[in-house]
């Protein structure tokens, strides 16, 4: 299950990051030789500052998916064996098709408020840690 994550999502972490390091302008790293830096001290208070928006945005996204995955654990594992691989969605599933809709509604809405204060919580601590350019 992780290897499968990882393969799907880290194309789109690579060209996030490439976005941001492309848009990091080049005079930032010519001043940096100017006073004398080091290549660990650029990388240090240039392009790690500098990546801080992408951090986020790769964050975000992956630990949204991470917390909605359904479809790769319903077709590869079904939530087995037993309940080794069950997650929420997995979970909210199994009560809809039983017929227990009021607590599959019950566990969306919860599913659904998770995601939202995780990402909230996460977005103000990591959009302060960026900088403008």
């Amino acid at each position: 299950m992780i290897a499968v994550e990882v393969w799907q999502w880290s194309g789109f972490s690579m060209m996030l990051f490439i976005a941001g390091l492309q848009g990091i302008d080049q005079t930032y790293y010519e001043a940096a030789l100017m006073d004398g830096a080091g290549k660990w001290q650029k990388f240090r208070s240039i392009t790690l500052p500098l990546l801080a928006p992408s951090f986020t945005m790769t964050v975000l996204t992956n630990l949204i998916g991470g917390l909605k995955v359904f479809d790769k654990v319903y077709v590869l594992t079904n939530g087995g064996p037993g309940y080794a691989t069950q997650v929420l969605g997995t979970y909210v599933y199994k009560s809809f098709s039983a017929g227990f809709l009021g607590k599959s509604s019950a566990m969306s809405l919860a599913l659904t408020i998770l995601v939202s204060s995780v990402t909230l919580l996460i977005n103000r601590n990591l959009k302060g840690r960026e900088v403008d350019m």
